[in-house]
């Protein structure tokens, strides 16, 4: 609603909410394992949080450290 000293009105509005996109689906594979690689694999999420999702961003814990470092960025 709009109002001021002359009057008032009321405007329909769409209003689009954009989230962040819920987890990926279950299951997550992993195969390939070695020392230095691994082949990851998942569905996308069930909600995307209103927009497409775009790109992945792939973290390793450094367990040593306690905190998570990106490893690649994956696009779509």
């Amino acid at each position: 609603m709009l109002q001021n000293s002359k009057g008032e009105t009321i405007i329909p509005i769409d209003i689009e909410v954009i989230d962040k996109p819920s987890a990926p689906e279950p299951p997550m594979k992993v195969s390939d394992v070695t020392n230095q690689t691994a082949t990851l694999a998942w569905q996308p999420p069930a909600d995307n949080g209103g927009s497409p999702v775009e790109q992945y961003i792939i973290e390793k814990m450094d367990v040593s450290k306690g905190q998570w470092t990106p490893v690649s960025i994956f696009f779509i």
